[in-house]
């Protein structure tokens, strides 16, 4: 029997009604706010910095902070302590917290390996090419670091390498105040500064300066030394670099010494061996196991079947 235009009427305002629901759901679902602190959803925006350092690189859509907490990895072994650190961060930092962001050096890391890191809290994944260095350095990846300061998109980062676990909120870095060109970081026993962990302001003319100078110089850094990035940078910014204080780095050593108070810590840092590394534990190092099982402890809610109890 046909329908009268009354109940035709109805049956398409129904209809109406029912695809707009259906598309605020679809919206609302899709743009509505993380639930957890630093948490996105599985699969990080992907994006390539340019080989050469005067092409700017670009910000992806989804992370529109001018602040990124930045972990700079040059290998696929350091993917479990990427994991942890992006763990230990997000249970650690406020809802209004910076994103993670990861500098991946190109060539490293596989289209599964660079997804993992996009489900594990990584707002976005940055991949780039080594960084051009002297060839008596060539085979150095710690150069790759200097790339954190093309990221010119973030007025300031806070650098951290896949060796930290982080115990309470740093977001204060952020606040930081530093004078043009300055950098902030940890003392190391030398009375330099150590760049494991850096608050940086990018900027691509400082890089390009960095570059130049290391390759006129480049024969003062001696390739054998230990450290070479380290001394660089300390040449670099000798009169330029704020000492952040001691509990923005408590080495794993002193930590399990009792050198340090825990509740005093903001973050420890593995400087010797990796928790998550195939290298056997000296017996002299035993004391660190009882930081190391810390390490695992967060590893083990990441990887419920890994946990070792």
């Amino acid at each position: 029997m046909p329908l009268s235009r009354k109940a035709r009427g109805r049956l398409q305002l129904g209809v109406c009604f029912g695809f707009v629901v259906v598309l605020y759901l679809v919206l609302y679902i899709s743009l509505r706010p993380a639930s957890g602190p630093l948490s996105v959803p599985p699969g990080a925006l992907r994006a390539h910095l340019p080989s050469g350092i005067d092409v700017p690189s670009t910000l992806s859509g989804r992370t529109l902070s001018k602040q990124a907490f930045v972990l700079v990895l040059t290998s696929a072994t350091e993917l479990p302590g990427a994991r942890v650190l992006a763990y230990s961060l997000a249970q650690t930092q406020s809802r209004t917290s910076p994103p993670l962001v990861a500098l991946c050096q190109e060539g490293c890391f596989s289209e599964a390996q660079l997804a993992l890191l996009g489900s594990s809290g990584f707002a976005e994944v940055f991949e780039a090419p080594e960084i051009s260095v002297p060839s008596v350095f060539a085979r150095d990846h710690s150069w790759f670091l200097l790339r954190v300061w093309q990221l010119e998109q973030y007025e300031r980062v806070v650098v951290l390498l896949p060796s930290f676990l982080v115990l309470q909120s740093i977001e204060e870095l952020f606040k930081l105040e530093l004078p043009n060109g300055a950098i902030a970081a940890t003392r190391d026993c030398c009375d330099r500064f150590d760049p494991s962990l850096m608050v940086i302001c990018p900027s691509r003319s400082l890089l390009q300066q960095m570059l130049d100078q290391l390759s006129e110089r480049h024969r003062v850094v001696d390739p054998h030394t230990p450290d070479r990035l380290r001394f660089f940078l300390n040449e670099l910014f000798a009169d330029r670099w704020r000492a952040l204080p001691f509990t923005y780095r408590a080495t794993a050593d002193t930590f399990a010494s009792g050198y340090w108070k825990a509740a005093d810590m903001k973050l420890i840092h593995f400087n010797n061996v990796l928790p998550f590394s195939h290298e056997p534990m000296s017996p002299s190092l035993e004391y660190l196991l009882p930081l190391h099982d810390r390490w695992w402890d967060a590893y083990g809610v990441l990887e419920p079947d890994l946990r070792i109890d």
